[in-house]
């Protein structure tokens, strides 16, 4: 259990902890509530007012997987942080069971204590490493596999590890899509160990969303090629998602094929 609260003075700080691993500090700004490891990058915000409204851009851009599969039955979401992603797809998503993998056992108290991460039969917390949870957990497949493992320096190096990639890939479900935030250099984007297990693990189901003004971008694992979508279906889909979820869509997906040569070809 973290410790009593602390009292928020002049920098707008909520909370405070130590764990093996270091700092965890909760911060106040405004209507926002941030997450930090001890470094300026905010590892997670939320708005004090709409808690289920995604703040940070990466997240949202995360979600355009929804673009490119029915409506999601389970998700499997591998680092926790302030639970933003979790949180946001019990809200929307009132039958989807989730699994979370978080392996820092106070990061998972303070989500609960501080960023309205409720307690539900339907949300599953396992406190472990991924790449245990990925090996050893008997739980079958997911249609959601999203990753967003980070600490205090950045992707967490788990990720940029031969075949981690392709481990995820094995919990999707037959029409599963994966999605993983890589947070990097902008004169590089993507590291090339992870750009190169995530194409030879996809191949021509590829694809890559540099997020607008941030240095984030995810790369999506989709369950077809993506020359099987047509403009017509993702246009309906884009507009029909951005009114049910408050998300960008439409322009995530003109986003996308501006990114992505595959899928402008039949997206002009």
């Amino acid at each position: 259990m973290p410790g009593p609260v602390t009292p928020m003075d002049d920098s707008g700080l909520v909370f405070s902890c130590h764990d093996e691993e270091g700092l965890i500090e909760v911060v106040d700004d405004f209507d926002a509530r941030a997450l930090y490891f001890g470094t300026p990058a905010r590892q997670s915000a939320m708005s004090r007012e709409d808690p289920h409204r995604l703040v940070l851009s990466y997240t949202r851009s995360m979600l355009s997987s929804l673009l490119f599969i029915r409506e999601p039955r389970s998700a499997l979401v591998l680092g926790l942080g302030g639970g933003s992603l979790p949180r946001f797809l019990m809200h929307v998503f009132p039958t989807c069971r989730i699994d979370v993998v978080e392996r820092r056992a106070k990061v998972v108290q303070v989500a609960h204590d501080y960023f309205h991460l409720g307690r539900s039969p339907r949300l599953r917390t396992h406190v472990c490493d991924a790449e245990v949870f990925l090996r050893e957990d008997s739980g079958g497949t997911y249609d959601l596999v999203l990753v967003d493992l980070h600490d205090q320096r950045g992707t967490a190096p788990l990720v940029s590890e031969a075949g981690f990639v392709a481990s995820c890939a094995r919990r999707l479900a037959a029409r599963g899509v994966f999605a993983i935030n890589v947070w990097t250099d902008p004169s590089e984007r993507v590291p090339p160990p992870i750009l190169r297990d995530h194409r030879a693990t996809f191949e021509d189901r590829h694809l890559v969303l540099p997020v607008t003004g941030k240095w984030n971008c995810i790369l999506l694992g989709l369950p077809f090629p993506v020359a099987s979508y047509t403009r017509k279906h993702l246009d309906a889909k884009s507009i029909d998602l951005q009114a049910r979820l408050g998300i960008e869509l439409p322009q995530l997906l003109a986003e996308l094929a501006q990114a992505n040569p595959n899928l402008r070809s039949s997206y002009p």
